[in-house]
């Protein structure tokens, strides 16, 4: 599968992450659990991607029992959005 200029989570290319280690605001990189796009599962590839979030507050997240389009889940994924937006207000 070949890199786009957008692709800054190459986990499908196995790894050249220096587009994403040059973002220097917060990330909230999150999957739903059930997610059906993912290289290994939505932990692996979340701990695949976390070392490379350069800014202190950025953080992942699962959405749990929540699919690609988290449908039916859009309200826990609001609330983990506006949990993490309020968090790093005040860290």
């Amino acid at each position: 599968m070949g890199s786009k200029e957008s692709d800054i989570f190459p986990i499908f290319d196995n790894g050249d992450f220096e587009k994403l280690g040059n973002v220097r605001v917060p990330i909230l990189a999150f999957f739903g659990e059930k997610e059906d796009t993912l290289v290994c599962s939505a932990q692996k590839d979340l701990e695949i991607i976390a070392p490379h979030l350069k800014n202190e507050k950025s953080e992942t997240s699962i959405i749990e029992n929540a699919d690609h389009t988290y449908f039916g889940k859009e309200d826990e994924m609001a609330r983990a959005i506006i949990k993490w937006i309020c968090d790093i207000r005040f860290r």
